[in-house]
């Protein structure tokens, strides 16, 4: 052998390990890459997540106050019955209208009477 034969096959050797290195760089990359973009997208998931969080808490305080708002409110049972009584108390109303008017005529004659008698 002149030696060509150990010399090819050391090219090719490092041929293989020059190949096999690259290889495993890419790779290497590709899920370093792919492992800080997920690291990124866990902190933009937990901001949007806390970020929620805090609208819901506002939220379910918000619904609350509204539930203890409509729970002083009265039912359709007590809307009724206030119904009922503004209109008795409307028709009592207009009895006392009635009732005061010939009170009214008596007050408008003993105020024009006494302008009378304070004109003399």
């Amino acid at each position: 052998m002149d030696g060509s034969g150990i010399e090819m096959s050391w090219r090719g050797a490092a041929f293989m390990w020059s190949a096999a290195t690259t290889v495993a760089g890419v790779i290497f990359a590709a899920f370093w890459w792919t492992y800080k973009r997920l690291i990124a997208h866990d902190a933009e998931m937990g901001s949007i997540r806390t970020d929620m969080e805090k609208r819901f808490g506002s939220n379910e305080a918000r619904l609350a106050r509204v539930s203890d708002a409509l729970d002083h409110l009265p039912d359709k049972e007590a809307t009724h019955r206030l119904e009922v009584s503004m209109e008795t108390m409307r028709g009592e109303i207009r009895v006392l209208h009635e009732q005061l008017k010939p009170v009214s005529a008596i007050s408008a004659r003993l105020q024009e009477m006494m302008m009378e008698r304070g004109g003399r």
